[in-house]
């Protein structure tokens, strides 16, 4: 259970208004957070639009390190959540200078995740790479509620926590209990050739310090995710 403290409590934001930033921008205006977010001249702020009265927009530059810094001074943050990404998609997103200066999470899951079910609703050809390559799939709400395990006041200086469901599943696999909630096949042009990024034999990820430490599970299974994904699609179309 995180604990409720946010009188002392100044959280700063980079990447919120992408697809895990802006869930966890949610999450905090929910639990009564004001959060700060940390945007670009060129963010686009849909995700975030009908909350924009709860949060304050600090524009900035993350990789302008003097401008920062004096940013950083005057808000004075006592946590900050840096979910800014680049380079989940090597094919085109090919900066390696980039990929350094601004990764901190991979989110190559949660999108294929989301490609293949909003494919099956709509009813549109999408390719993927090859059936046998292998993910280990999270629920978006599991990952935010990791990092409110963080807020709890609980100190992990220099801690690498890895989260995850800890199991791996092919996509082939994912494709086939996509279709089945469903109720429909999803057409999918498998590519038969090697991915264009590094494909490893075993994608899962070690949750167990989180399960130790934070005493962090996640609390949905890749069905309950996939529903609950399906269910937040219908009602956006």
């Amino acid at each position: 259970m995180v604990q409720k403290n946010h009188s002392m409590k100044k959280i700063l934001i980079t990447g919120g208004t992408g697809f895990v930033g802006s869930n966890v921008v949610r999450r905090l205006v929910q639990d009564g957070y004001k959060p700060i977010v940390l945007i670009r001249t060129e963010s686009n702020l849909w995700r975030i639009q009908d909350i924009l009265s709860n949060v304050k927009l600090l524009k900035t530059d993350i990789l302008n390190c003097k401008s920062l810094i004096e940013d950083i001074k005057t808000i004075n943050p006592t946590h900050i959540l840096h979910l800014a990404v680049y380079g989940a998609y090597q094919s085109t997103q090919k900066d390696l200078n980039k990929t350094l200066e601004t990764n901190i999470i991979g989110t190559s899951n949660l999108l294929t995740a989301a490609t293949v079910l909003r494919a099956g609703i709509d009813d549109k050809k999408i390719q993927l790479s090859d059936p046998n390559f292998v993910r280990d799939f999270i629920y978006v709400d599991d990952v935010v509620d990791a990092y409110m395990y963080f807020l709890s006041g609980k100190k992990y200086y220099g801690e690498i926590i890895n989260i995850g469901s800890g199991k791996q599943t092919r996509l082939g696999d994912f494709v086939e209990l996509a279709e089945t909630i469903i109720g429909k096949k999803i057409q999918i042009e498998w590519s038969e050739h090697s991915s264009n990024q590094c494909e490893p034999k075993k994608w899962q990820a070690d949750i167990s310090k989180a399960q130790v430490k934070l005493g962090w599970h996640p609390q949905n299974t890749l069905e309950m995710g996939i529903k609950k994904s399906l269910e937040f699609y219908k009602s956006e179309k």
